[in-house]
């Protein structure tokens, strides 16, 4: 089964791969909310400018 999925890692046991895994999609996940949250900071600043020249 884990060959099927892991092809490249013969040599892991099953478990560590599955580990390894998780571990990588949870990285991926905290870099995607930590970007979103950038975004979102760059977005409110910007729209606090356009605000600022409206006036």
């Amino acid at each position: 089964m884990t060959k099927f999925f892991y092809p490249d890692e013969g040599s892991m046991s099953g478990w560590t791969a599955v580990v390894l895994r998780i571990n990588e999609r949870h990285r991926r996940k905290e870099k995607k909310n930590k970007n979103q949250q950038e975004t979102e900071h760059l977005l409110e600043e910007g729209l606090g400018e356009l605000s600022f020249f409206n006036m």
